[in-house]
């Protein structure tokens, strides 16, 4: 199959241009790799280009600004179409449940998304989801005006209380 691929691609001519995309370019062969004369390389959504992908994709599911602001930056290092497929399940799970998702349904739904092919890049995917208290103290290190207490309750579904309690556990022990 490559080999048909290449001799169909040597044959056009030089009338011809070749746009290609892939976001596997590791998988390429050199041989293909080595035909196209230009590279250009685009690079994952920026924290403004994610808050207005989050607000275009999630439509009429409401959350905060201070939520999607935790959102934006939760989903660094996803692309466009992965925040896409979040909100699709997201507005899946609407359909099916006849509710509105919870911020705090969002966080799971992020992870799973996170994990996978890619996994490096997403700061989400780097979070031990098998102990929250971890999580929670991560997150307000990571940017303690946006991880507020009550913001991270909302996040993991507990009350400020108990979030002020698991970060202060964490940064005491």
């Amino acid at each position: 199959m490559l080999n048909t691929f290449i001799q169909n691609f040597d044959s056009l001519g030089a009338q011809s241009v070749v746009v290609a995309a892939t976001n596997q370019e590791a998988l390429l062969d050199k041989a293909i790799r080595g035909r196209f004369e230009f590279k250009i390389e685009l690079s994952y959504p920026g924290a403004e280009l994610r808050g207005r992908l989050w607000a275009e994709f999630l439509g009429e599911l409401d959350f905060s600004p201070s939520q999607l602001a935790a959102l934006v930056d939760l989903s660094d290092g996803f692309s466009g179409q992965e925040i896409r497929e979040v909100c699709i399940r997201l507005h899946r799970r609407r359909v099916i449940e006849g509710v509105a998702p919870r911020f705090q349904d969002l966080f799971p739904t992020l992870q799973r998304a996170a994990i996978g092919e890619g996994e490096t890049r997403r700061f989400v995917a780097g979070l031990d989801t098998s102990d929250l208290r971890g999580v929670a103290a991560a997150l307000r290190r990571r940017d303690p005006r946006l991880y507020s207490h009550p913001l991270l309750a909302e996040l993991f579904g507990v009350s400020s209380a108990t979030t002020h309690r698991w970060i202060k556990e964490r940064l005491d022990g």
